[in-house]
């Protein structure tokens, strides 16, 4: 019996491969598309006394959407079942929201850390989190048959 684990060396590898690169292509869209919506919201609402709320809401709500089609779609080519990967993927994204909000408040608020390196170490430490749990919990394949 094989172990189903994969080894550092193949952690390596994935996080090395196409599917991490692709994973990163597919956030920076969503980041661009995000601060587009968000732009976009902000400027068109200027009457709205909680306009950056809402526009920050439409941003995550139109980023969520998008980033999870073309991680479904072209990072994990993935055909498993929707509703149970699209509510791992939300539950997913609200945990790592309020992960890096946590890990930014406690270097930079807590600890008097440069905020933009710490947003950096952050931004890159939820990544690759993000990127390993997608790939074996979001959009985890199913177990070959014996």
């Amino acid at each position: 019996m094989s172990d189903a684990r994969p080894s550092l060396a193949e952690l390596v590898r994935l996080a090395l491969g196409v599917r991490f690169l692709r994973f990163a292509v597919v956030g920076t869209s969503n980041a661009i598309l995000s601060f587009a919506v968000f732009w976009l919201v902000f400027h068109e609402l200027p009457a709205l006394s909680a306009r950056a709320g809402i526009a920050q809401l439409s941003s995550y709500a139109i980023g969520t959407g998008w980033s999870y089609f073309w991680n479904r779609r072209w990072t994990f080519a993935s055909n498993q079942n929707v509703a149970r990967e699209a509510t791992r993927f939300v539950a997913l994204q609200g945990i790592f929201a309020g992960l890096s909000s946590l890990l930014m408040y406690l270097a930079v608020d807590r600890s008097g850390l440069p905020k933009v390196e710490s947003w950096l170490m952050v931004i890159a430490l939820v990544t690759i989190l993000n990127f390993f749990f997608s790939r074996y919990w979001v959009f985890k394949p199913p177990a070959a048959h014996a």
